[in-house]
């Protein structure tokens, strides 16, 4: 089993747990996942390694200890690790038979790492969906980061999957063009779509580099995967004009749980215009970094503050018609999590943690 059951979390499931190129041969890489300490490093033959973050002998953070040559050594007692979490070197003696440290599944594709918190002989490649534009887009027309939300990260998924905020969070950066948009909803056991799309408006911003004069017609589409992954294609095109894939903005938002009330959010942005344009991809990172940071997670973490106060079972909340894409996708989730524990799904499966 995983280091820690949490009611909260699909255990059987990718994860995002770091950019690849944070990973590196020579300083070990500390992150959280479901409450768990993990060391994130490569081995001896570059191949990504995420290990429990803490030595057998006094619990001490490996992560506090020195990389070298793929092993990893306590900074505290000097001993040392492999790739496989078997101890290789005892300075004070024999090596212990339980000199051990558990090491979980990981993969690593779409320049990002994965970790798998469930059991490991369930690990299976091909359950983590394709974001291959990742790959496919040049590095002049894309970008991405990660930032830690102070929320629950369902909290987090439900802001993403309803778009009818942007007019309010988002007036500078992305306006008000969906505020009248026409909304549907599809999906199947695992997997939503909610599709917002305006008919002859005025771009905003983010979209006027596609459609610098006149009207635009303007489409964004949610796409979530359970139980935390979610791409939002976008774009805009002058009005009555047919699409093309290139007229899509393709955005990743990646979620890991760290805690119950802390997030990993993981997001890499990519278009298919003007792609070698520099200062538009620099105009276009400037407006999602300030959407995310500084309009997204300041609102979010008062939201988490604000349910901290609030006893749900007495107060429910409100639930309106733009909710319907986060309500059935808490619903499959809450269904996958109790199949996962082989329990009767709890009730109110959308109520916000």
């Amino acid at each position: 089993m995983s280091a820690v059951v949490g009611r909260d979390y699909l255990h059987n499931a990718w994860y995002q747990a770091a950019w690849s190129d944070e990973l590196t041969d020579s300083a070990p890489l500390a992150r959280t996942v479901f409450e768990t300490p993990l060391v994130l490093f490569r081995g001896s033959e570059g191949r990504a390694v995420a290990m429990l973050d803490r030595c057998p002998h006094r619990f001490a953070p490996l992560s506090r200890g020195t990389l070298a040559a793929g092993t990893l050594t306590c900074g505290y007692h000097g001993l040392s690790f492999n790739s496989l979490g078997q101890c290789v070197q005892n300075p004070h003696g024999p090596i212990p038979p339980r000199a051990q440290v558990q090491v979980f599944p990981t993969l690593e594709r779409h320049e990002a790492l994965w970790v798998w918190m469930g059991e490991p002989e369930q690990a299976d490649s091909t359950t983590l969906p394709d974001f291959g534009f990742i790959d496919t887009t040049p590095a002049s027309a894309k970008f991405r980061g990660l930032m830690t939300v102070q929320a629950n990260y369902q909290l987090v998924a439900d802001n993403v999957l309803d778009l009818s905020h942007v007019a309010y969070l988002h007036p500078t950066t992305f306006g008000d063009v969906l505020m009248h948009a026409r909304m549907s909803i599809e999906g199947d056991d695992r997997t939503l779509r909610a599709r917002w799309e305006s008919k002859d408006v005025k771009p905003s911003p983010a979209y006027q580099g596609a459609v610098p004069e006149g009207n635009a017609d303007i489409w964004a589409v949610v796409n979530w995967h359970a139980p935390a992954l979610l791409v939002i294609d976008s774009g805009a095109v002058p009005t009555g004009s047919s699409r093309a894939p290139r007229d899509s903005i393709l955005a990743l938002h990646s979620l890991t749980p760290a805690g119950p009330s802390s997030t990993h959010y993981f997001y890499c942005i990519t278009r298919g215009v003007r792609t070698e344009d520099a200062e538009f991809n620099a105009q276009l990172k400037s407006l999602a970094e300030l959407a995310f940071n500084h309009e997204d997670k300041p609102m979010i973490e008062a939201q988490q503050a604000r349910l901290a106060q609030v006893d749900l079972s007495l107060t429910p909340p409100l639930l309106l018609s733009v909710d319907g894409a986060a309500v059935r996708a808490r619903r499959i989730l809450g269904r996958l999590i109790a199949a996962e524990r082989e329990i009767p799904p709890t009730r109110q499966v959308e109520s916000v943690p």
